[in-house]
């Protein structure tokens, strides 16, 4: 995969999970926040790799 759009397609699937956790309505917001701060951590990450 192309490093440059790593970081927007990562963004992306980020803004896909949380969009689908809020439209099942599942109300462990916790493991969702777990996920998004490991997704944007691993979103940091990419441009050093």
């Amino acid at each position: 995969m192309n490093t440059r759009f790593a970081p927007r397609l990562i963004a992306l699937a980020s803004a896909a999970f949380f969009t689908v956790v809020m439209l099942s309505g599942i109300d462990s917001l916790a493991a969702a926040d777990g996920a998004s701060a490991y997704i944007a951590q691993s979103a940091a990450a990419a441009p050093r790799a």
